[in-house]
């Protein structure tokens, strides 16, 4: 975290402002479990009406039904 730090002082020091390759932010986002749970969601809603398959095979059906044209 102090080298992400240290990276965002030189770069607003010195290269402009420009974003630094390694921020306290994406190091923070890496450290930090991002899982949630879904059952208060699936107790209101029930269950998703179609699988992530499902979903994914109607998008690429739809691309490319529509990419033809």
């Amino acid at each position: 975290m102090a080298a992400a730090g240290l990276a965002e002082q030189v770069s607003a020091r010195f290269a402009d402002y420009r974003e630094p390759a390694i921020t306290r932010f994406g190091i923070s986002m890496f450290a930090y479990s991002k899982t949630f749970d879904a059952t208060r969601a699936r107790t209101a809603f029930g269950p998703p009406p179609l699988s992530l398959t499902e979903c994914v095979d109607g998008i690429v059906a739809t691309w490319q039904a529509h990419a033809d044209g």
